[in-house]
């Protein structure tokens, strides 16, 4: 019996490059560890219209589409800040020379689209080709951080189209990845937490019902608001985080991230809406208070000092 030749998930590649022009297919740059096999629908969809005549019989359209493609990674410092750009808004660099650079990330206009490149594997497509989606702008980026655990970072994506392209080959950065030990800081309403796990979710809700007469894919993707949610296991600390829920108090929150090299992530919201702090405990357990908090999108802050000059 001849040994299979089709590809498995572990085989999965995913590729990003930045489009000069909106919509158009460009090489990937930056290449991610994928952590599963990423998910991905082409959204081809097609109107079936019943017609007269007999039981059997009806018309299709020529199908439009409406493309998504998520996926979950491992990050290093120097390949976050391309995400974090395009989920938050441009960035602005603020050292100079040789680096470390430092790269101050707020709610600003959405850049140019990006090319999501998904490769199956070796024997994934004929030809040498792979399906690249472009036009894609970020719906959703989540960073979830566990002890003794990576940073994972989940990215979901809407694209306006779908193209062939051809099969990149990977090419990873040396690893600094974001993980449990480089997190050292933890702080809600400026106290330092002793934190067992966090979360942080950047959602865009996106324009992308846009579908002109004469055009079977998106027309142009933007995006309408931002919001962040997000969650942080914490040990009680008297009655602290209850109160801030209760109260209902504006709360900064930091999350900061310190790796080799000098690099180093912090996430702040200069404010937030505590909207669950219910502590749990079980036995003889520690009591652990689930902070949960959503902000709009203007309060936050991303800046990431990596060797990448720019994005």
């Amino acid at each position: 019996m001849a040994v299979p030749t089709t590809p498995t998930g572990v085989e999965s590649t995913i590729g990003i490059g930045e489009e000069t022009t909106y919509g158009t297919a460009v090489a990937a740059t930056e290449f991610y560890y994928l952590l599963e096999p990423p998910s991905i629908d082409f959204g081809r969809k097609k109107t079936l219209k019943p017609v007269m005549g007999n039981a059997f019989t009806r018309k299709a359209t020529d199908a439009r589409r409406e493309p998504t493609i998520s996926f979950k990674i491992l990050v290093s410092y120097d390949e976050l800040g391309f995400l974090l750009a395009h989920a938050i808004g441009d960035s602005s660099v603020a050292t100079s020379g040789s680096g470390p650079y430092t790269h101050t990330i707020a709610g600003a206009s959405m850049p140019v689209g990006l090319t999501v490149e998904a490769d199956y594997g070796a024997a994934s497509m004929t030809g040498g080709t792979t399906p690249a989606f472009t036009g894609c702008q970020i719906s959703k980026l989540c960073i979830t951080q566990a002890h003794n655990d990576f940073a994972e970072v989940s990215v979901e994506c809407t694209a306006e189209d779908v193209a062939q392209v051809t099969k990149a080959s990977p090419t990873y950065p040396t690893d600094n990845f974001l993980e449990y030990a480089s997190l050292g800081t933890v702080e809600i309403n400026s106290v330092a937490q002793n934190a067992r796990s966090c979360e942080l979710t950047i959602s865009n809700e996106l324009r992308s019902d846009r579908f002109n007469l004469g055009s079977k894919s998106r027309v142009g993707i933007g995006r309408k608001r931002m919001t962040v949610t997000g969650k942080i296991e914490v040990e009680m600390d008297a009655m602290t985080e209850m109160n801030l829920s209760l109260n209902g108090t504006d709360t900064p929150i930091t999350l900061t991230w310190t790796g080799a090299s000098s690099h180093s992530l912090s996430l702040a919201l200069t404010g937030s809406n505590i909207t669950s702090a219910n502590p749990t405990a079980s036995g003889d357990d520690d009591w652990i208070v689930p902070v949960e908090f959503d902000a709009d999108g203007d309060k936050l802050t991303a800046t990431l000092i990596n060797a990448d000059a720019s994005y």
